[in-house]
């Protein structure tokens, strides 16, 4: 009988375990992710420039050789709403949005000159996810305090992600 407890908690903890899909979201959740720089990005998603050293994952435009798979998140920093750009051989292909908390690194402080940012460690639970079809998802930040977050997109099978800062005190009251 003894040895058949293993065997039992095996099947137990097998049968309650998460699919794979839930686990790829819960994964993100035990670490925060560090923010490291972000791509600054007007209303029109047109690049501005580099604050830090990003470290994302945006994927790459379609071209020779490449179906193109790609996020691109703007306004950034952004005030109540963003918009996040998903390009993708496959617009009907339903692909999954989430958005984390982040922290900033110690490198972005120094070049960024945003004040008082709140940068609490919370981890990267997702505050929120959706699943979409076609290229274009409309994202209301006006409930989320100012700070570093990661918004991330599982599409053709690859996780990509770009760092947002949501920064509220330029914007005119």
């Amino acid at each position: 009988m003894k040895s058949f407890i293993p065997i039992i908690a095996f099947v137990i903890v097998l049968l309650c375990s998460c699919t794979k899909d839930e686990a790829d979201l819960r994964t993100s959740s035990f670490d925060t992710p560090v923010v490291k720089g972000f791509i600054m990005r007007d209303h029109n998603g047109w690049t501005m420039g580099f604050i830090g050293k990003p470290n994302v994952n945006t994927g790459d435009p379609p071209h020779e050789g490449s179906p193109g798979f790609s996020l691109s998140v703007y306004p950034n920093p952004a005030a109540n709403s963003c918009h996040v750009w998903l390009n993708s051989p496959n617009e009907n292909e339903t692909k999954k949005v989430w958005l984390t908390r982040a922290t900033a690194g110690d490198e972005l402080y120094n070049s960024t000159g945003i004040a008082n940012m709140n940068a609490l460690i919370i981890g990267g639970c997702p505050l929120f996810q959706v699943e979409v079809t076609g290229n274009d998802v409309a994202l209301d930040l006006s409930m989320l305090d100012e700070g570093f977050y990661r918004v991330y997109v599982k599409m053709g099978g690859c996780l990509f992600y770009d760092n947002l800062v949501i920064y509220k005190n330029h914007e005119t009251k």
